[in-house]
């Protein structure tokens, strides 16, 4: 059985709980800390944090139960380029090594938040169609204990576009909290 957990420190809140979501619909996403994973395979989606693993989310998976023993990863960070995400994949992959697990490979997200910006837009129309093929396949390696290797993915608009959408969207943020 495979498990997916939103490994975020904002939980449903998160862009890794709504990638999770999106993509196995109907399908329980438990969250750290009160995560009760019972599967032999887990999904893990997190978000990049300074380049790495937030510490949380590694304390959390020192708690997953000794029968989960393949780990898959999902990882989003706000930068365009989804290479960012690869010391996460290399801190993770050590984790697993150093608890006898094995890493099965991940899926590395460029512009994490744009994912989750449009969630009614059909996933053939989304700038990250292509990102929810990956996580699919990634979820079908799961289930049938497959290796998947590390991917990595940006979204389908210029950079330029990217942010100027991400600042748009933060400067409507910043003023319904101007006092």
């Amino acid at each position: 059985m495979t498990d997916c957990i939103c490994a975020s420190p904002r939980g449903k809140e998160s862009t890794s709980y709504k990638l999770l979501c999106r993509v196995k619909p109907g399908k329980d996403v438990l969250c750290f800390p009160d995560a009760a994973p019972s599967g032999d395979t887990a999904i893990i989606a997190f978000p990049l944090y300074f380049d790495g693993v937030p510490a949380k989310t590694l304390g959390s998976l020192s708690k997953l139960p000794e029968k989960t023993k393949k780990i898959y990863a999902i990882c989003n960070c706000g930068y365009y380029d989804a290479r960012a995400t690869a010391p996460a994949f290399s801190v993770l992959n050590a984790f697993c090594a150093r608890t006898g697990r094995t890493f099965e490979g991940g899926v590395g997200i460029g512009a994490g938040p744009l994912s989750s910006m449009y969630p009614h837009l059909p996933a053939a129309l989304h700038p990250h169609k292509k990102t929810f093929e990956a996580i699919r396949d990634l979820s079908y390696c799961a289930e049938h204990s497959l290796p998947f290797g590390v991917r990595y993915f940006e979204p389908r608009i210029p950079r330029a576009l990217y942010l100027r959408t991400l600042n748009g969207a933060f400067r409507l943020r910043a003023k319904r909290f101007r006092p």
